[in-house]
């Protein structure tokens, strides 16, 4: 499990945590948590995203992901994070719920509305993509029971799939926020060593790392 100190600097101030797995290098999967590294911003001032604590799996199970978790919580006495984003991924979710019960999970608005707009057959998807996003913006729980009132009208099957994914729409309203899994997605993308060999992956990781910690900087 490999940590770094900005890591937990900026997780002790309440930042967001992202946790995206990768796709499928070979025979294993690599889970990284990232966070805003609140120490270090560009000329605009946005924030870079570190890489934290990650998770090396053979399989996307629930058997799999509570390591992470188990180990940030021994590494981080009495940490919970206020906002865990991620892809969607359910095993991940009910892990992370189950280590941290307090904290409000937040889907990746893009992955969302991807899903949304694979299930709309028939409908505009224009039209679909606008009534989703002006009802999570809303902030209100009555608009996205309109939405999901209005996929009925559009076909059954479509409403059943809206209906089904209630409770991750509702998850939006606690800001009226789009998120994003943007600084998973960014550290992933750095990872072009993947190799199916994990001796490789392991090397590369251990470069990759080594870079992140001495200029500290990645995904601006």
């Amino acid at each position: 499990m490999y940590t770094n100190h900005f890591f937990f600097y900026s997780a002790l101030s309440s930042q967001p945590i992202s946790v995206d797995p990768t796709f499928n290098l070979g025979r294993f999967y690599v889970t990284p948590i990232t966070v805003r590294n609140l120490f270090l911003q560009n000329k605009e001032g946005n924030t870079a995203c570190m890489a934290g604590p990650m998770l090396i799996h053979y399989k996307k199970t629930s058997s799999s992901y509570p390591h992470l978790f188990d180990t940030i919580k021994r590494l981080i006495p009495g940490y919970s994070p206020q906002y865990i984003r991620t892809d969607g991924e359910v095993e991940l979710i009910k892990a992370a719920e189950q280590a941290f019960p307090y904290s409000i999970m937040l889907q990746c608005y893009g992955h969302l509305e991807k899903n949304i707009l694979m299930k709309c057959d028939g409908v505009s998807k224009k039209k679909v993509k606008a009534e989703v996003k002006h009802a999570v913006q809303s902030s209100s729980l009555k608009d996205i029971d309109e939405l999901i009132t209005r996929a009925n009208t559009y076909s059954s099957g479509f409403g059943e799939y809206m209906n089904s994914i209630r409770y991750v729409l509702h998850q939006f309203t606690h800001k009226g926020q789009l998120f994003y899994t943007n600084s998973s997605e960014s550290v992933n993308g750095k990872m072009n060593f993947k190799q199916s060999s994990l001796l490789f992956f392991l090397k590369g990781m251990k470069d990759f790392l080594t870079c992140e910690d001495g200029k500290a900087v990645d995904g601006y």
